[in-house]
């Protein structure tokens, strides 16, 4: 019996009682092709990825310097809470951009988010440079900038995921480890150089030194395999929501994510308020992101011995233990803040890289 399978429809075949092709509108089962787990080429992509976390979100991690900025500064008439939205912002719009930034990648590959999002990034940033009133940097940094890092962000963490199976946990700790090295860097030098050339000019050296070190990225990613055009399709971001395990998951990731931030945005304003000495305030940020890029390397090979999921559980489960009992009861203790600084982050911060692990390995090709 000639049987005709619906493929158009991305639907999965099932084989009947009576020996029929049936479809189904689940998720399907992506199949598991050969990966290099290695090679030149693999490993180019791997450090034009870590360039560009670099770039973006070790930016996002220097959040807090930006609200201390911000408060005591150009915005100082206006509440917390409304300045936090800039920040705010920022995050979900580079992070949340990725909704619809994958389906650019997926359709046209890496190259064109890299060159359409460097530029975008860049304007951004020097856009922020000239920014003094509180709706103009609300859009340049938490709108424009972040659309642009968005691109480069996900191109950056995904291009690499064509190349290793195995290795993904490893090879995301070490994509990852680029924001780390951005957050130790780049608080201070945001620190220094305020004081000493202002904010304007601090913001343009960031965006032609980001212009550089994305443009290297833009040279060393590609995808190994070809992309996929496609129409936009509002069902297919419908499918996910009507999948339990992927809801849950979502769900999970967006609760973590949000505990995640808090220590990034506040920690600096909250050690001046605890009265932490002001030769120490600025190394925080650092101290935090230099103790995760340890723990990123680690964490992803550590993964892929036991399983995203294992390793993810076991360790956000800690960090929320040494929450409860370091950055609450101490949050008004410099010795407190800096051993949670020490102690929770490599932790909880290095979880990020085994959601994305997580996602690629079960959801790597469902969705694509």
């Amino acid at each position: 019996m000639h049987q005709r399978v619906n493929e158009t429809n991305n639907q999965d075949p099932m084989v009947s009682e009576k020996g029929q092709v049936e479809t189904t509108d689940a998720i399907p089962i992506p199949s598991k092709p050969d990966y290099p787990e290695g090679g030149k080429e693999a490993w180019l992509v791997v450090l034009g990825g870590w360039f560009g976390l670099f770039c973006t979100f070790g930016l996002v991690t220097c959040v807090g310097v930006f609200l201390e900025y911000y408060q005591t500064g150009p915005l100082a008439d206006y509440t917390p809470s409304a300045i936090s939205w800039i920040t705010s912002l920022q995050v979900f719009f580079q992070v949340g951009g990725s909704a619809i930034w994958g389906r650019v990648y997926d359709s046209y590959g890496p190259r064109w988010l890299l060159f359409i999002g460097t530029p975008v990034y860049v304007f951004g940033l020097m856009m922020l440079s000239l920014s003094t009133q509180y709706y103009q940097i609300l859009l340049s940094q938490a709108i424009v900038s972040s659309l642009g890092s968005g691109a480069i962000f996900t191109a950056s963490l995904t291009s690499a995921t064509s190349y290793f199976h195995k290795k993904r946990g490893t090879v995301f700790g070490i994509i990852n480890s680029g924001s780390s090295a951005g957050g130790v860097v780049l608080p201070i030098m945001l620190s220094r150089l305020f004081k000493s050339i202002g904010f304007a000019w601090t913001m343009r050296v960031v965006g032609f030194m980001f212009l550089a070190l994305c443009a290297i990225s833009c040279v060393l990613i590609k995808s190994r395999l070809p992309p996929k055009p496609r129409p936009f399709a509002v069902s297919d971001y419908k499918r996910c929501f009507k999948e339990p395990v992927m809801l849950l998951t979502m769900l999970g990731g967006f609760l973590f994510f949000w505990g995640m931030f808090l220590p990034l945005s506040y920690i600096i304003i909250q050690a001046k308020a605890s009265g932490v000495s002001e030769g120490l305030v600025p190394y925080l940020l650092p101290i935090v992101n230099g103790i995760s890029l340890i723990g990123r390397l680690t964490a992803g090979a550590f993964a892929d011995k036991i399983g995203q999921f294992n390793c993810m559980l076991i360790i956000t489960s800690f960090t929320g233990i040494l929450t409860l009992v370091l950055w609450i009861p101490g949050s008004s203790n410099t010795a407190a803040i800096v051993a949670m600084c020490g102690a929770d982050q490599p932790d909880g911060r290095d979880r990020h890289e085994d959601w994305s692990c997580f996602f690629g390995k079960c959801f790597w090709g469902a969705y694509g």
